[in-house]
């Protein structure tokens, strides 16, 4: 009888030709030993082979190989046919062409990829790759490498959980939805959401109060320090919702000869949108069109624009891009809290403006981080309405006398600014707040 994993037969007692029997089964253990075939993809012998080659017999076998499928044919050239190994379940092959392992499930041979891995640890169903090690390399392969978390639908959760002792303490990634999020939790139940990313403006959030330098900030908390909310109609302002006039603020000052004037307000109640109150300027309805849908656009807070006009003189330019800016309108050198964030929308008419990017540790534009990129603080005419917001840091000697500053290019170039606001810490400001940002006194 045959034996029962390679199918070799036995000595009989008193055989004749002996050497007969004996090499058979050699040459079907060299055919077995050490099993790697050449290809599977074969339904017919090749046309020449070496001894030895070996192939997994591929549906739908014939000639030669007729009735073999998945067998592994083995050629042996001494007697010139083709050796069968039929493969019993658990059996494992190389193919080489592939560079693959395979293994036989009793019907079907399938590609030989773990399930669970475990490197000195124990894997499960849910951590089906386990390490234990002191420290995890991932290296290059001669320029960059990239690790990736990908998640099946944007509900679901992509993400880094720091733990003690398996308690999930402090959680990064995307959880639940497609901004990136950093969370923390003292017991591995309960998560505290700490700082949110968006992820189509980078605008960061911190839903809860963030501690910056020494400073509870809170953006949902955020006041406007400006003495007139930055409305430009006066203190007065503060406790109504008219503006009827154009007051030029106190805080802010022309240079180089320039001028500051009033260009146009907002109005409650225009008739722009349905009310009886007067038109408004196209300049101020583009503007309140980024801050606001159609629907909302009648009544609010009145605010005016200003306009700043470049003088004839030409003191403390910046060239970049190059093209050489002059100061045309900063504001005043007062003491100031350790860490301000300031924002305001700016309107180059013509020629281009420049913001500079001085003492500020965060830079951006609509809520995008432009920190570093000077070109980003360029805003020419063709771009309309610009929200800039920077993060002002400390200065040694107590105060900053450009927290609000526009350069501008040439003697009569004009720019607009409107709804400046300026708050205690550093903390992302919403680009399209539809109104101003109101200040203590909003109740007198």
């Amino acid at each position: 009888m045959p034996t029962p994993n390679l199918d070799l037969t036995p000595l009989a007692a008193a055989q004749s030709q002996k050497h007969v029997t004996v090499n058979e089964a050699f040459a079907r253990l060299d055919a077995a030993t050490q099993l790697a075939v050449k290809d599977r993809t074969r339904t017919t012998p090749p046309q020449s082979s070496e001894d030895g080659d070996r192939h997994l017999i591929a549906d739908d076998a014939s000639g030669a190989w007729l009735s073999h499928e998945d067998d592994i044919a083995a050629w042996d050239a001494a007697a010139q046919n083709w050796i069968f190994l039929t493969p019993r379940d658990g059996w494992q092959v190389w193919v080489t062409d592939e560079q693959k392992m395979l293994r036989y499930d009793g019907a079907v041979w399938k590609s030989e990829i773990p399930t669970q891995l475990g490197v000195n640890a124990t894997p499960d169903e849910t951590n089906r790759l386990a390490v234990a090690s002191e420290a995890i390399l991932l290296t290059h392969e001669g320029a960059g490498i990239q690790a990736k978390l990908n998640k099946a639908t944007a509900t679901d959760t992509a993400s880094i959980l720091f733990q003690t002792n398996y308690t999930g303490h402090a959680e990064i990634g995307l959880t639940g939805g497609t901004d990136l999020q950093f969370k923390t939790s003292p017991d591995g139940i309960t998560f505290n959401d700490v700082i949110t990313l968006d992820a189509a403006t980078g605008a960061a959030t911190f839903p809860a109060p963030a501690i910056v330098d020494g400073l509870s900030v809170s953006p949902d908390l955020a006041l406007n320090i400006l003495p007139d909310q930055g409305r430009f109609g006066g203190e007065v302002v503060n406790t109504s919702l008219l503006a009827p006039s154009f007051e030029r603020p106190n805080y802010l000052r022309p240079y180089n000869a320039s001028t500051m004037e009033g260009y146009a307000r907002y109005i409650h109640g225009n008739t722009t949108y349905g009310g009886n109150a007067g038109a408004l300027d196209p300049e101020i309805d583009g503007l309140l069109s980024l801050m606001r849908t159609q629907n909302h656009r009648r009544f609010g807070a009145e605010w005016w624009a200003m306009k700043v006009t470049m003088g004839h003189q030409k003191l403390a330019g910046v060239n970049v891009g190059g093209v050489i800016r002059y100061l045309a309108m900063l504001s005043i050198g007062v003491p100031l809290p350790r860490a301000l964030t300031v924002g305001f929308y700016a309107r180059a008419l013509s020629g281009s403006i420049y913001i500079d990017q001085d003492f500020t540790s965060r830079f951006s534009r609509w809520g995008v981080n432009e920190t570093g990129n000077l070109d980003a603080g360029i805003i020419e005419p063709d771009e309309g309405w610009v929200f800039i917001e920077r993060q002002v840091t400390f200065n040694v000697f107590g105060y900053n006398a450009g927290i609000i500053q526009i350069r501008l290019e040439e003697t009569g170039n004009e720019a607009l600014i409107a709804l400046p606001r300026v708050t205690v810490g550093h903390m992302t400001l919403d680009p399209y707040l539809p109104g101003p940002l109101p200040n203590a006194r909003c109740f007198g």
